[in-house]
């Protein structure tokens, strides 16, 4: 008999989650709650795909190596006046639905893999949406950064363009002050995740 009446809690309780997340599904539907969507943009120091018009300031240098991405990178001497700043331009776009506005996230992420690249302050931003502004995804000691890909933590860019167009236009790193070191820039990826 307890165990007739165990069972029978069981089912009831079965009945009752598949009752709960069958509205749960229904509330989401009928509100139009959005959905996430995800954009990467993956750029080389010399992007062969046509995404990016790198452009700089300083006296950068380009290097080639069998460790680096596509066999090539580009480097600066860190402690310039003028340090040196290396942008990957391409563009993200997204509209927003009407009536509604909001953040975009972006996941920024560089490869990283020659002996030469020593700067341990290096700095990286990534545009704005919707203008010029800059957001700093932090900064890295590429000295000791692992050979390969390392990885910022999410940036929230929030939307700064009335009508709704938003576009994310470049990211850059710059080279630090510190001096007798090398700054290095190899590949990025901008993914993008915004609401939709």
């Amino acid at each position: 008999m307890r165990q007739a009446i165990s069972m029978s809690k069981k089912r009831k309780i079965f009945i009752l989650l598949s009752l709960v997340l069958s509205f749960a599904l229904l509330f989401v539907v009928i509100t139009d709650m959005p959905v996430f969507a995800i954009t990467a943009k993956e750029v080389d120091n010399d992007d062969a795909q046509g995404n990016s018009n790198d452009c700089y300031d300083g006296n950068w240098v380009y290097i080639t190596a069998a460790s680096c991405k596509y066999g090539d990178a580009e480097k600066h001497a860190t402690g310039s006046p003028s340090s040196g700043v290396f942008a990957y331009w391409y563009r993200y776009e997204y509209q927003y639905p009407v009536g509604r506005s909001g953040t975009i996230y972006v996941n920024l992420s560089v490869w990283l893999n020659h002996s030469d690249f020593t700067d341990p302050e290096a700095e990286y931003y990534v545009n704005g949406i919707g203008s010029y502004s800059m957001y700093s995804a932090g900064t890295l000691n590429q000295n000791i950064a692992p050979g390969g890909w390392s990885n910022f933590n999410t940036l929230a860019l929030t939307n700064t363009d009335a009508a709704g167009n938003n576009v994310s236009r470049f990211t850059e790193v710059v080279a630090s002050l510190k001096t007798n070191k090398y700054t290095g820039a190899d590949l990025i990826r901008a993914t993008y995740l915004n609401c939709q």
